[in-house]
C-alpha cells in the first residue's frame, strides 16, 4: 500500500502538468491506479527510458487492463482511466516540455516495477493455492484455465523461439517454479487415468487403515510408526 501511495502522489503531480487532467484528485487517481493494476493481465510491460511508445504487445495488454478496470468499476469516473491509458501509451498532450515527458515515462517504468510483485503475490501465492483443477497448470507463466495446446501450436511456438531467441535458456524449472518439471509431467499423466488413480488411492487407504489411530479430538488421524506409505 505504501508503494501504491507513492505512485499515486507521482501520478497526481503529473496530472497537474496539463489543464485537461488538473481536476483529478489524489483519491480519484489512487483508486483508478489500484483498479488498473488489479486488472493487469501480465506481470509487467517493458517500456524503456528511450522509448517513444510501448511495443504492440504491451499496448494490447495496457488497453485490456484499462478496459477491464472500467468494466469492473462503473462508479469510478472513466476519465481517470482514460488519463491513465494515455499516460501508459505515452500519448502526451501538446505543450509539455521534454522534462515533463521524461517524468511521465519514468512513472510508467516505476509502475512496471510495481505491477510484477502485485501479480506474483496475488496470482502465484494466493490464487494458485485456492483454485487448482489441475495443479500442474498453476505455474509461473501458466494459466490454470488453459488445458494444453495442439501439437501444431506447440511446434509453431518452438520455431518462433528458435528464430528469435536461439541461445535462450529453456527454463522449464527455475527458482520460481512451484513444482519441478518431472512432478508436473506425472500430474499430467495422472489426469489422463483418473479411474486407475482413484483405485490406487482407495487401495492405499485400505492398506494403511490398520496403521492409523484416532487422536483425542476425534477429528484427525495420526500415523503410527511403521505405517506403510505409497511410493
Amino acid at each position: 500500500s505504501s508503494e501504491l501511495n507513492v505512485l499515486a502522489r507521482k501520478l497526481d503531480k503529473i496530472s497537474e502538468q496539463h489543464r485537461w487532467s488538473r481536476d483529478f484528485t489524489l483519491e480519484n487517481l489512487r483508486d483508478a491506479l489500484r483498479e488498473l493494476i488489479a486488472c493487469f493481465p501480465i506481470y509487467r510491460t517493458y517500456t524503456g527510458a528511450e522509448d517513444d511508445r510501448p511495443s504492440a504487445e504491451d499496448e494490447r495488454h495496457m488497453r485490456a487492463a484499462v478496459a477491464a478496470a472500467k468494466m469492473r468499476n462503473p462508479a469510478i469516473s472513466a476519465s481517470g482511466f482514460d488519463f491513465l491509458e494515455d499516460l501508459l501509451l505515452l500519448r502526451h498532450p501538446e505543450g509539455l516540455s521534454e522534462q515533463q515527458r521524461a517524468e511521465r515515462r519514468l512513472f510508467v517504468m516505476r509502475l512496471q516495477q510495481f505491477s510484477a510483485p502485485v501479480m506474483a503475490k496475488g496470482l502465484e501465492d494466493t490464487a494458485f493455492y485456492r483454485y487448482y483443477p489441475l495443479a500442474s497448470l498453476n505455474e509461473v507463466g501458466g494459466n490454470p484455465l488453459r488445458f494444453g495446446v495442439s501439437p501444431g501450436f506447440f511446434h509453431a511456438k518452438n520455431r518462433i523461439r528458435l528464430a528469435e531467441w536461439p541461445n535462450a535458456m529453456v527454463a522449464t524449472t527455475t527458482h520460481d517454479a512451484k513444482r519441478s518439471e518431472d512432478v508436473r509431467a506425472r500430474l499430467n499423466v495422472l489426469s489422463e487415468i483418473p479411474r486407475d488413480w482413484a483405485r490406487a488411492v482407495r487401495l492405499w487407504r485400505e492398506i494403511n487403515r490398520e496403521h492409523k489411530t484416532v487422536v483425542e479430538d476425534g477429528g484427525r488421524r495420526k500415523k503410527k510408526s511403521g505405517a506403510i506409505r505409497p511410493s
